[in-house]
């Protein structure tokens, strides 16, 4: 249910105020698989979206969560993330027509 319905709806006493609240919670996050909750109203109300850590997921479930972000948010920042974890996700950037950027970290 979109945000608009829930208040609509709030509005016309269709459901109660605890059911508006839980009905928006809800609607904050997105389920990918079993992997992750995207947050994906952060940007809204942060201005940046949730961070992707990708060190202890697999590639492919990166790349998932990943496009998620992108279809809701726009773009997708993705922490400690591996060359493997690069080449997946130039992939996914190449169909959405997205940017890319991998800053490697450099040991001293």
């Amino acid at each position: 249910m979109h945000i608009s319905e829930i208040l609509k709806k709030l509005k016309n006493n269709e459901i109660s105020l605890e059911e508006a609240e839980l009905q928006l919670r809800i609607t904050n996050y997105e389920s990918v698989s079993d992997i992750a909750k995207v947050d994906i109203h952060r940007t809204k109300r942060i201005g940046i979206p949730e961070a992707i850590i990708a060190d202890c997921k697999t590639c492919e479930e990166v790349v998932s969560i990943a496009s998620v972000q992108l279809k809701k948010e726009g773009r997708a920042i993705i922490t400690r993330a591996s060359e493997d974890n690069y080449a997946s996700l130039i992939s996914l950037a190449n169909e959405t027509n997205s940017k890319i950027r991998w800053e490697s970290v450099q040991e001293s």
